[in-house]
């Protein structure tokens, strides 16, 4: 990651009835790599590096 990316955490509240939330998870994602591993992936190739990199965003 670069300097200064955190995950966000946001939690929404319907303040009328307050039964409802929703968690909302903001993941920094690092465009100059994800970028070229979306334009292989249209010509086929790098798929298993952006599986790898797409499993990392998600929670562990």
């Amino acid at each position: 990651m670069t300097d200064g990316a955190t995950e966000q955490q946001i939690e929404l509240r319907n303040l009328v009835s307050g039964s409802r939330q929703v968690l909302v998870r903001l993941r920094p994602v690092i465009i100059p790599i994800l970028a070229p591993l979306l334009a292989a992936r249209q010509r086929g190739a790098n798929g298993a590096k952006l599986r790898r990199f797409c499993m990392d965003l998600l929670p562990k």
